[in-house]
């Protein structure tokens, strides 16, 4: 691993950890979906088998994309989409400027999505010179803010209604002190006046459909209609991994996906695009793109491992039981993919050297398997990629001996629970947590090793 991206986020997490007010929002906000998840998932008859069913759904379509792929082309270039291959972030990010420079200079109406993030869409098109607009709330926000998302569903889920007043007085001239409700008001007229005004909209995709050449987009706000029905053209950049074999499959993961996202029985608003419209819609756009980027994912392909991560719906659901993904937040993995999921995904979509210390960004408890929708082995994947680590031998030197050194003390039963107190010193001081070695009951000099470790393990 490198060793100033393991550093830098090392040094955030604590910041961001010890930042307790934050921490009590994020906290906050995912028990309340829990609550709402636990009433909404009562209306799922059989979930256990409805899983299976999803992962099984999800499995078929993974194992035969090549040829789902090339059926969802035809079927959307048959309906006058039009489809571009992306190889890498670079050949996404080149064909969106093209379409963009054959209009005039007019903003862009974008919806926040993870593929929109992994391919650095807004600091693309700032560098480009190119006006945007986040079309949801909560990126909208973010997008005011400067920051990332936090949570791949709800961006601004560590903001308080006092913080998003006090942005909105600073950017957009509003009253100071407005009641949620007029905030939401605020910026939802201001989206929708600016939406007027574009031409183009970007948007991801939640699912390729492959018998009907269509895309489906799931959203609360309505934003993503709102992107497909107003600008002229609409792009949409989608994983190859998105791809479903049957639009019969969404019904299966629209039950599951609102559940497990945001604790609903369904999503506000899904829709399904099947290309531009049609001379007897007066709703759509004129010309429809998707670009369809691989961008690693092959790679994850050919590891029939790795392969299993690619079922993700993305739905949030592994974020949400994440301890560690509680005390940090999304935006501390500097990655477009964050929580275990993100840990997984993130080394091999960016680069395996620069990312892979966030493998290790893990208890390993296995809450994130047992909560996600399409069963997927999260943590078994976790350990995988922390053996490829070693097989690239990207680990740190001094970690290595460390451990070697650890080891020794372990295995010898001579050298371990000796008598050198200078050795016991040594190990509590780099090996446990500051609190655990300063707290009042746990003193050095009157507390063994033995239930310093007992403790720490507890």
């Amino acid at each position: 691993m490198t060793t100033a991206g393991k550093k830098n986020f090392v040094i955030q997490s604590e910041i961001k950890a010890g930042d307790f007010v934050r921490r009590r929002k994020i906290e906050k906000h995912i028990a309340n979906v829990a609550t709402t998840f636990n009433e909404s998932v009562k209306s799922i008859h059989q979930l256990e088998q409805a899983k299976k069913l999803a992962k099984n759904i999800r499995w078929h379509a993974i194992e035969n994309i090549d040829t789902l792929l090339l059926t969802f082309e035809e079927n959307f270039t048959a309906q006058g989409g039009k489809v571009i291959w992306a190889n890498t972030v670079a050949e996404a990010q080149k064909a969106i400027l093209d379409i963009i420079n054959q209009q005039p200079n007019k903003p862009v109406l974008k919806s926040g999505h993870g593929i929109l993030n992994e391919i650095n869409l807004n600091a693309f098109l700032s560098r480009s010179g190119i006006q945007f607009i986040e079309s949801s709330t909560d990126n909208f926000i973010q997008q005011l803010d400067t920051e990332p998302p936090i949570h791949p569903v709800n961006a601004a889920l560590d903001k308080s209604a006092g913080d998003i007043a006090r942005l909105f007085h600073k950017h957009l001239d509003a009253e100071a002190n407005l009641h949620p409700h007029e905030l939401l008001e605020l910026a939802r007229n201001y989206i929708r006046n600016s939406a007027l005004q574009a031409s183009i909209s970007i948007t991801g995709a939640d699912f390729l459909l492959a018998d009907s050449g269509a895309v489906s987009i799931m959203d609360n706000e309505g934003n993503g209609r709102l992107c497909a029905a107003l600008p002229k053209i609409h792009i949409v950049v989608s994983g190859i991994d998105k791809v479903l074999e049957h639009i019969d499959d969404l019904s299966l993961f629209h039950r599951l996906y609102a559940t497990h996202s945001v604790g609903q029985p369904s999503m506000m608003h899904n829709t399904i695009l099947s290309g531009p419209k049609s001379s007897n819609e007066k709703d759509g756009p004129e010309d429809m793109y998707v670009i369809l980027m691989d961008n690693g994912r092959s790679n994850m392909l050919a590891d029939t491992t790795l392969r299993e991560s690619l079922y993700c719906i993305s739905c949030g659901a592994c974020h949400n039981v994440c301890p560690v993904f509680k005390a940090i937040g999304g935006d501390t993995y500097q990655s477009a993919y964050s929580g275990p999921i993100g840990e997984i995904q993130a080394p091999h979509l960016h680069d395996f050297e620069g990312y892979q210390h966030l493998s290790y960004a893990s208890t390993l408890c296995g809450q994130c398997t047992l909560a996600c929708p399409v069963n997927i082995a999260l943590d078994k994947l976790l350990h995988t990629n922390r053996k490829l680590s070693h097989v690239f031998e990207t680990t740190e030197t001094t970690e290595n001996n460390r451990w070697n050194e650890w080891k020794r003390h372990f295995t010898k039963s001579a050298l371990f629970p000796g008598s050198d107190k200078k050795l016991k010193k040594f190990l509590i001081e780099n090996f446990f947590s500051k609190e655990l070695i300063t707290s009042e009951e746990n003193v050095l000099s009157t507390d063994s090793f033995s239930r310093l470790y007992k403790k720490q393990s507890n």
